[in-house]
């Protein structure tokens, strides 16, 4: 009895000891579980630092009113212009060909000259880079035409008073605004370049005298505009300003009828006086606007 007693000690002891060594592995084996999902929260992947956006932002925004909208550096405009000019000179030749043909018993005159009808074309290349002042290269030209049948009995006779000039220019334009309405001044300077015909009856009626004749002169000219947006770099352009344009002496190249005048004579009127075309005068104008 007293044996069996303790070999059931023993094995007591021996299923404590296992219990106890099954225990601990136990309680080590959670340890290592837990370290690592502890670390993964505790430790983030560094988001901020592979995608920085805070200093993304202000690389993108535009530090002038160049940035404001798409720079270009060339443009080129197209407009149709009404001169509203006081031909003085040639409205006086006009009239001393009416009393002409007056005194010779013709009927019908000629009407003054109070405006003329032009277009313009230019091209303009930026000057200084970054700077809204571009070198500016224009050509204009400028008509005005009268004509009238004068009668005098059973005879008629086309009578014509014309005139056009030819204005090659060089400028600068400045914008004061680049934003997507522009406004902006140019001033330009270059050679007026006329030709005039006098075409109507003389003193002796029926005969007439056709006089052509040509001649250069000064043009310069102040411009303010406007370019309103329409479709991309296409904009309709606004403009008025001044031109000066005179031409005070015209050569004659062509003399036919009665009372002819030499060639390379200086074209006079019936009074003496020199003939002079002179286109200056205010003006308004609307036309296209293509920048590229």
């Amino acid at each position: 009895m007293k044996k069996t007693h303790t070999l059931v000690s023993v094995l007591i002891g021996s299923l404590l000891v296992a219990s106890s060594a099954v225990a601990a592995p136990a309680k080590k084996s959670k340890k290592p579980s837990e370290s690592p999902s502890n670390a993964v929260l505790a430790e983030p992947p560094p988001m901020t630092e592979a995608t920085p956006v805070e200093h993304v932002v202000p690389e993108t925004e535009p530090t002038s009113d160049k940035d404001l909208v798409t720079h270009k550096t060339r443009f080129f405009d197209g407009v149709l212009l009404a001169l509203f000019t006081n031909a003085s000179i040639f409205n006086e030749a006009i009239r001393e060909l009416n009393t002409v043909a007056a005194s010779a018993g013709n009927s019908g005159k000629l009407s003054e000259v109070k405006n003329a009808w032009g277009g313009r074309l230019r091209f303009g290349t930026e000057l200084v880079e970054d700077f809204p002042i571009y070198a500016v290269f224009g050509a204009s030209v400028f008509s005005a035409s009268k004509e009238q049948k004068m009668t005098s009995g059973s005879t008629s006779y086309d009578a014509k008073a014309e005139s056009t000039m030819f204005l090659p220019t060089v400028g600068i334009r400045y914008f004061f605004s680049q934003q997507a309405f522009e406004t902006y001044a140019s001033g330009d300077v270059g050679i007026a370049i006329a030709s005039t015909t006098l075409d109507g009856p003389n003193s002796t009626w029926p005969y007439y005298t056709k006089n052509e004749a040509s001649g250069r002169g000064l043009a310069m000219g102040l411009e303010l505009g406007v370019n309103i947006p329409l479709v991309s770099d296409v904009k309709l352009n606004l403009n008025g300003g001044y031109q000066y344009a005179r031409v005070s002496t015209l050569k004659v190249r062509s003399s036919t009828g009665s009372n002819t005048v030499a060639e390379d004579s200086t074209l006079l009127t019936a009074s003496g006086k020199k003939l002079q075309l002179d286109y200056s005068g205010p003006f308004a104008g609307v036309g296209i606007f293509v920048s590229f």
